[in-house]
């Protein structure tokens, strides 16, 4: 009898052991999968700003900035001195540092002359070959308006070109030539477009005397301002 009594507890009590494991591992498996997806979640988020972050930084990378020491610069410019006209230029560094630089700029322009009236009766197209002495530097208080870099410069120039007018033809006789100098400023922004204006003056001529020309024309002594915009890359 007492075997049997004993025998029926042994069984009672597995059976219950048994259904309170079971009721265990019910309780516990839903909190272990939602700490799962909890994890999984916060891997994928993690993963995702640092992807986003990596995109971000190779495309502000990819964005150049300007530099001092950037090589090449495009531009074009108005002239309206003595001579109107206007024209092309292309420039490169002869030397560049963080603050002096030497610049080198080769343009093409088209000139009016007066020569026969007090009109613009003439137009001279000229090659220009000049030299900028320059220091950038940096200015907090136009940095507010989008312009963080100036560059004052001095400048020398020459240049040959070819005149037409109602006595002569291009690629005859007479040759117009000059000799410039003078100085500028140049605003420069954050992503190398720049505005800049030159004054200054020097001596123009030609080769050989126009027929029918006027005693006192706009050659000699002359006197510019030219103001121009330039990229930088």
């Amino acid at each position: 009898m007492r075997v049997c009594i004993f025998a029926l507890c042994v069984v009672f009590g597995s059976g219950c052991m048994s259904v309170c494991m079971a009721d265990s591992s019910i309780k516990s498996s839903p909190k272990s999968s939602l700490d799962s997806s909890v994890d999984s979640t916060l891997e994928s988020s993690a993963d995702s700003s640092e992807s986003s972050s990596a995109k971000s930084s190779k495309k502000s990378k990819s964005k150049k900035d300007f530099s001092p020491t950037s090589n090449f610069a495009l531009g074009v410019f108005g002239n309206f001195g003595s001579m109107m006209g206007g024209g092309v230029e292309a420039g490169f560094c002869i030397y560049c540092g963080e603050v002096w630089q030497v610049r080198n700029a080769i343009s093409l322009e088209a000139k009016g002359i007066k020569l026969h009236s007090d009109s613009y009766d003439s137009l001279a197209l000229i090659a220009h070959e000049k030299v900028i002495f320059s220091a950038t530097l940096g200015s907090s208080l136009a940095s507010r308006i989008g312009l963080p870099f100036f560059r004052p410069y001095l400048h020398i120039s020459a240049g040959f070109g070819l005149l037409d007018s109602a006595h002569t033809d291009f690629f005859r006789s007479p040759y117009y030539y000059e000799v410039q100098g003078g100085m500028g400023h140049e605003f420069i922004s954050l992503r190398g477009h720049s505005a800049y204006f030159e004054v200054g003056g020097g001596v123009a001529n030609l080769s050989a005397r126009v027929p029918q020309s006027l005693e006192k024309t706009t050659l000699g002594g002359i006197f510019k301002v030219l103001v121009g915009m330039r990229f930088y890359f």
